[in-house]
């Protein structure tokens, strides 16, 4: 297990939870992930095709609460956010 931090860039912008300055950028596979918004708004999570409506949505101050791990690798490149500037997300990652 291995936490990321991530600083929400833009409000209302998806973004990707891994910055493309991240090395190594090409692969960040993972079985789970658990999210801590560790803001003060509501942050929405999803793939490319992110909206605040479709997404899964977490309140300032919130988590998934227990999550899984899948059966199958996923990769963190593939998981967008969209949030307010300045907030912070906290994400475990569980490899």
């Amino acid at each position: 297990m291995y936490m990321v931090k991530v600083t929400i860039a833009a409000t209302g912008v998806a973004q990707p939870v891994i910055a493309s300055s991240v090395q190594p950028a090409s692969s960040h596979a993972c079985q789970g992930w658990l999210p801590q918004n560790n803001g003060t708004h509501t942050m929405y999570f999803g793939d490319s095709a992110i909206t605040t409506t479709n997404s899964l949505q977490v309140g300032a101050g919130g988590s998934l609460g227990s999550f899984p791990a899948i059966a199958y690798a996923m990769d963190l490149n593939e998981l967008y956010v969209i949030g307010t500037s300045g907030d912070v997300l906290n994400i475990m990652v569980f490899p």
